[in-house]
């Protein structure tokens, strides 16, 4: 019987790390509580683990400020063919998202 290399007794152990690792990832989002918000300083705790701004990611419709607007058409049909409601445009504002 021979002794396996280093590299390949290296390599199953990090594979059974991250298959471990794969089995505990959590799913879907997360609910935290902000520690701190002063971008670009960011603290937020999610479950009893503090992440900082190099862990998250923020949207930047998420950050004080942010503005979007949008204009376009929209036109619905019925049993009689298309009906015509115009234009659309809004603005969407996002100044007290997170403060």
């Amino acid at each position: 019987m021979q002794t396996p290399s280093a590299e390949s007794s290296a390599n199953q152990i990090v594979d059974i790390m991250h298959r471990i690792a794969a089995e505990h990832v959590p799913a879907g989002a997360q609910i935290g509580i902000v520690m701190k918000f002063e971008p670009p300083t960011v603290q937020i705790a999610v479950n009893n683990i503090v992440l900082d701004e190099k862990q998250l990611y923020l949207d930047q419709f998420l950050m004080s400020g942010y503005q979007r607007s949008t204009t376009g058409e929209t036109s619905m049909s019925n049993v009689n063919g298309n009906v015509s409601l115009g234009n659309v445009s809004g603005t969407l504002s996002a100044s007290n998202i997170i403060t």
